[in-house]
């Protein structure tokens, strides 16, 4: 059920965003508004792992399997965009334009 919230509040936050595009007042302040609501969100889940024995318990085997995660995650995208550039990208014949 709690996924149909989640839904509603990203399509909500959509057709509001695309109706109000054009205010200048709400471009200006939307920026600021999303880091800081990024920011919340980061000191939430920070919280929520703080009270959690658990999870605090057992942070040194998930940290190691996330670090390997992350590692393998960013040499897998910069293989891929490695392999990817020559086709995707134009050729750089050295002239400046």
């Amino acid at each position: 059920m709690m996924n149909v919230y989640i839904v509603a509040c990203l399509l909500l936050g959509i057709l509001i965003g695309a109706c109000c595009r054009r205010v200048p007042q709400v471009e200006a302040c939307a920026g600021p508004l999303m880091t800081s609501a990024v920011f919340l969100l980061v000191f939430c889940l920070g919280a929520a792992v703080g009270a959690n024995r658990v999870v605090l318990g057992n942070l040194g085997r998930l940290g190691g399997q996330a670090v390997l995660l992350c590692t393998g995650g960013l040499i897998g995208s910069l293989w891929l965009g490695r392999m990817l550039a020559p086709m995707l990208l134009p050729a750089d014949d050295g002239r400046d334009q």
